[in-house]
């Protein structure tokens, strides 16, 4: 098992770098800090998972969100599409 490390915030260097020494997988969803992560910061997965990150924000084309939808399961789509449209941040 692994911890989902909080890489919100962070380049995607070194977001990527801190997933990898976890044991985790990235997948990256645009360009430049992340700004939302599934799962959460914090939750425990089983090694060599992958961590979908995305540096899309409130105002990006939600394409770049919405291509990830069918790799995720309803409720954490649903996570991250609010968080791209609804300028929750």
């Amino acid at each position: 098992m692994a911890r989902v490390p909080d890489v919100l915030g962070l380049p995607v260097r070194a977001a990527v770098r801190r997933i990898h020494e976890a044991g985790l997988r990235v997948e990256w969803i645009g360009s430049g800090a992340a700004k939302q992560m599934v799962p959460r910061a914090g939750s425990i997965v089983s090694h060599g998972d992958t961590v979908r990150v995305s540096s899309v924000g409130p105002s990006a084309d939600l394409s770049d969100v919405l291509e990830v939808r069918d790799v995720l399961d309803d409720s954490d789509a649903r996570d991250l599409v609010a968080a791209g449209e609804g300028g929750n941040e």
